[in-house]
């Protein structure tokens, strides 16, 4: 019930939040403080990665592995975290994103390929069948979509400059390994992947495929729009210096096709929206992949709680639907708030 973190500005220490407290369905925002840290390795020994095996929290760097246990110190301090203790293992891992839990323990990618901490801690090398091709082929960072369903996972790896994607698979149920090679023409590459409902969407460059229902992952596809969700979390106002006003709602991002943007307010722990925004977003009319800035002006600004939820929709010049449309990238959220004009007052 906590958030662990590591930095490249102090990259051999993991911070760790408070206990998330949570008020009924609803959670508060993660609250750190400099006494909550973990130090690992020493100075020779960077953090490269961090992942959670059956309530340890499993700490890499580039040669070595450590793993915490514990519930750590509660909300007033009290307790502490067991470790760090380093585990029997000649690897460690170089590449945070290769990291993904399967029944059987914990894949991560080091110098050697594509290992395996098991659920007993102990380190085995399941990727040697593959090492050969992640060695030649993908220089790059190893990116991995977990398919439950198919008990499957994929990395994705690609070499950008030869426009060329290809995918490490290794089916968990069945313990065997095998590959995709993808060579999109047009100069297309593979940015991306994920899982959705159960299907196994990729990007090449600025267009969505759903793989395996072609002749190759990726060639058959029906251009539906993914439309774009972001919901923050009840937002508990005073806790934002002491304040209990909000002034403005400011929305940052970049604008690839047309679309509108649709932001919903809530108050309150409220399940329905108590003010609605819209925006009509035309990038053809403004420049190249233009920046969005969105600043709203709130109706309501003396609140508990606060809850941001933003949705698009893209069209086209007749209003229609998009076809193989990119939508926003939303890069940021801020709330803006202000102390209210004449005499000194107490922070609420």
């Amino acid at each position: 019930n906590r958030v662990f973190i590591f930095s490249k500005e102090d990259p051999t220490r993991v911070w760790f939040s408070k206990e998330i407290s949570t008020f009924g369905d609803f959670s508060y925002a993660p609250e750190f403080n400099p006494a909550l840290t973990i130090d690992v390795g020493g100075a020779s020994e960077y953090i490269t990665a961090l992942g959670i095996l059956d309530e340890k929290l499993i700490i890499f760097t580039a040669n070595k592995i450590f793993f915490v246990s514990g519930q750590g110190p509660n909300s007033a301090g009290t307790g502490a975290f067991n470790g760090p203790f380093q585990i029997t293992s000649d690897v460690g891992c170089i590449d945070r994103q290769s990291v993904v839990v399967i029944p059987a323990g914990m894949f991560f990618r080091g110098k050697n390929g594509l290992n395996l901490l098991d659920r007993s801690l102990a380190v085995t090398f399941p990727g040697d069948a593959v090492k050969e091709h992640i060695t030649v082929q993908a220089p790059f960072n190893l990116v991995p979509v977990l398919d439950s369903k198919e008990q499957r996972i994929m990395w994705l790896q690609q070499d950008v400059g030869l426009g060329v994607s290809s995918y490490i698979v290794y089916d968990y149920d069945h313990k065997f390994w095998c590959t995709w090679s993808v060579n999109m023409t047009g100069g297309m590459n593979t940015y991306s992947h994920c899982m959705v409902n159960d299907k196994h969407v990729i990007q090449y460059s600025d267009i969505l495929f759903e793989a395996g229902a072609g002749p190759h992952p990726g060639h058959d596809h029906d251009d539906d729009y993914p439309q774009l969700t972001i919901e923050t979390p009840w937002i508990y106002v005073s806790a934002i210096g002491g304040y209990q006003r909000i002034r403005r709602l400011i929305v940052e991002g970049r604008a690839n096709s047309n679309h509108f943007i649709v932001i919903n307010v809530y108050y309150d722990y409220s399940a329905v929206a108590s003010q609605t925004y819209s925006f009509i977003i035309q990038p053809a009319t403004i420049a190249e992949y233009p920046v969005i800035r969105i600043q709203q002006e709130l109706v309501v600004q003396k609140c508990q709680a606060m809850k941001i939820k933003i949705n698009d929709v893209t069209y086209d010049s007749l209003g229609r639907p998009t076809e193989n449309p990119t939508g926003p990238n939303i890069f940021g959220i801020s709330l803006e708030t202000i102390a209210k004009e004449g005499r000194v007052k107490l922070p609420y």
